[in-house]
């Protein structure tokens, strides 16, 4: 699968805690430009510092476990806001590009519509600050709550198409995400187009968000290069796959293959 566009490495794949040798090992891969740090890790700071100290392009993804961009709650709500916009100074600090976020959820799925507009709130004042930054700002879709009793925000493509118009942000494509939804990636591109200006790359079963590597599971990315071409694609494709299954050597080995394979050395 030759894909066109950067490729980056989530450095999840290394653990919660990688290592100064992780970041060298990835920059020395020479098939890996960027990475994605996930600010909720610990030392996470110095992980953003790891990877342009190593000469590699950085992101993060936002810290999103106990933040609620949309909630009721005036206090948590500015906190979240607050915690965000010091990432964005921070990363802009070490040259960082582009930062991905989750759009929050309501515990009760009644109360989604009167969610929206904090949302849209919340995110254009962050996109507004990150762009002053230098910094993109990417709105990630999710996966619904299967019983339908919490609203997860944007996990559906009208809903998620309809933010990025409303915020005028870019979008992440997480594959694992659109397959265990159901939607189909020609489906994505098909609304969202050249708005999509990131992708997370994994496999999985069509039915959870495994994190595997391309190919392991129901090859839920097989159309996505054939996709990316006709588009002309010069986005980020970031692969995002668990440590709790194949080690950082594992996702470079396949990389340097999927490159080597493209540039049809045998």
């Amino acid at each position: 699968m030759s894909l066109p566009g950067s490729i980056w490495l989530s450095m999840w794949c290394a653990g919660a805690r990688p290592t100064e040798a992780d970041f060298a090992a990835v920059r020395d891969s020479g098939v890996v430009d960027g990475v994605e740090i996930w600010t909720e890790h610990p030392d996470s700071l110095w992980q953003v510092q790891m990877g342009a100290e190593h000469g590699l392009e950085v992101g993060i993804h936002l810290p999103f476990h106990d933040l609620n961009p949309v909630s009721a709650d005036a206090v948590v709500a500015a906190r979240t806001l607050e915690v965000n916009r010091q990432w964005l100074r921070d990363l802009a600090e070490h040259g960082g590009v582009h930062a991905v976020f989750h759009g929050g959820y309501v515990a009760d799925a009644v109360d989604r519509d009167a969610a929206l507009p904090r949302l849209v709130d919340f995110a254009s004042t962050l996109h507004s600050e990150a762009a002053e930054l230098g910094i993109e700002l990417l709105l990630e879709n999710l996966i619904p709550e299967k019983l339908g009793f919490t609203h997860i925000m944007a996990s559906d493509l009208p809903e998620w198409q309809g933010l990025i118009g409303d915020i005028g942000c870019g979008a992440v494509l997480d594959t694992g995400h659109s397959a265990a939804t159901g939607i189909a990636l020609s489906d994505v591109f098909g609304a969202l187009g050249h708005s999509v200006r990131a992708i997370h790359l994994s496999d999985n079963d069509q039915r959870s968000d495994l994190h595997l590597l391309p190919g392991d599971g129901d090859n839920v990315t097989g159309d996505l290069a054939s996709i990316l071409t006709e588009l002309e694609y010069t986005g980020v494709i970031t692969y995002e796959i668990s440590p709790l299954r194949y080690s950082l050597r594992d996702v470079l080995n396949h990389i340097k293959a999927e490159v080597a394979c493209s540039a049809g050395v045998p």
